[in-house]
Formats: structure tokens, C-alpha cells, sequence
């Protein structure tokens, strides 16, 4: 198209006309370059939907510049170069959603594994409590049950064992510090 005079003269009109209000003159414009503009980004980006994007969204960018177009200068090396810029511009953002998908999966896979670290910890955890609770006496897994799966409070339980509150608080404290370090013991590896 450059060096085409009279292609060159009829953009040239196309373009005061369209500055002049008629907007529906553009159409030519787009008309007489979408095909090589269309090729060149296909070559610059190397996607053919990408490429249709690019074209339309520099047409539109073109359109709305149009008044900053010098008159008498080749109007397809203008508008090849906001196409260009249009393209780079979509490869960034489009490299950017990349790289935070590529972040984001990495952080999903990251918490995936963290979960299942934490998993495994609190089942080997559980093993070791249900362990320790085996060496527990009857009695005292019996106030461990009462307080912690049925829900009772420290005077229920009182009542019920016809013991005083501190005396039930007492043997739950001691009774949870013997299961702390009998599970601190098996985590440690020295078994219990």
C-alpha cells in the first residue's frame, strides 16, 4: 500500500471525512488495511486469535488518535506502529496473567502440601494421643470423656463423681500433662 499516490489520497479523504463527523467513512479505512496489518501481527505475535484482538483493538485506538495524525505522512506506518505497540502491549498483559497463574498455582500447590504436611502431623499426632490414652487409668479417661466428648463442666462432673470441683480440676490437669509428655516422647522417638 505505500507508494500507492492514489490509495494514499483516498485515506487522506477518508480520514477528513471522518474527523468531519463521519465516523461511518472509517470503515474504508479499516477495509483497505486490515489484511496487512492483520498479517503483520499474526507474524509479531504468532497467534491468530491473538493477532484478530490486536487488530481490532488497534483499530479502535486508531480511531479515537486519529486527530493526532499528521496529514501527508504515511498513514500505514502509523497505524502499523500503534498496532505494534497494541501487540506489545497484549503480550505483557498476557505474559503478567502468566506468571500470576503460574504464582497462583504455585501457592495452591504450595497450601496443598502444607495441608497434607499438617495432616499427616496431626494424624501421627492422634495415633500418639490414642496411644498415651490406652496407658491413661480407667477412671481418669473416664473425666477426659465427660470434659472434652460429652461437654460436661468441671461441677457436673464434680457432682456425678461426688469429688470436689478442684480436686476434678486437678486430676484433668495432671492427667493432660501426662498425655503431653507421653506424645512428646513419641514424637521425640524415644517411644512410650
Amino acid at each position: 500500500m505505500p507508494g500507492d499516490d492514489r490509495v494514499n489520497e483516498q485515506i487522506e479523504s477518508c480520514i477528513k471525512r471522518v474527523l468531519a463527523g463521519e465516523t461511518e467513512a472509517y470503515g474504508e479505512i479499516v477495509d483497505a488495511y486490515q489484511q496487512e496489518l492483520w498479517r503483520l501481527i499474526v507474524w509479531f505475535v504468532h497467534d491468530r486469535v491473538l493477532a484478530e484482538d490486536v487488530v481490532q483493538s488497534a483499530f479502535v485506538r486508531a480511531f479515537f488518535a486519529l486527530d493526532q495524525y499528521e496529514s501527508g505522512r504515511d498513514f500505514g506506518a502509523w497505524l502499523k506502529t500503534i498496532a505494534k505497540n497494541e501487540a506489545r502491549m497484549m503480550l505483557r498483559k498476557l505474559a503478567s496473567r502468566a506468571r500470576t497463574a503460574d504464582q497462583y498455582a504455585d501457592q495452591v500447590r504450595a497450601a496443598s502440601a502444607l495441608r497434607q504436611v499438617e495432616n499427616d502431623a496431626l494424624s501421627v499426632e492422634k495415633m500418639y494421643l490414642e496411644q498415651c490414652l490406652e496407658q491413661v487409668p480407667a477412671p481418669l479417661r473416664r473425666l477426659l470423656e465427660a470434659y472434652y466428648k460429652l461437654g460436661q463442666s468441671v461441677a457436673q462432673m464434680a457432682e456425678q463423681t461426688r469429688r470436689s470441683v478442684a480436686a476434678i480440676k486437678k486430676a484433668l490437669s495432671r492427667t493432660r500433662l501426662r498425655l503431653r509428655q507421653c506424645i512428646e516422647r513419641k514424637a521425640a522417638g524415644h517411644g512410650g
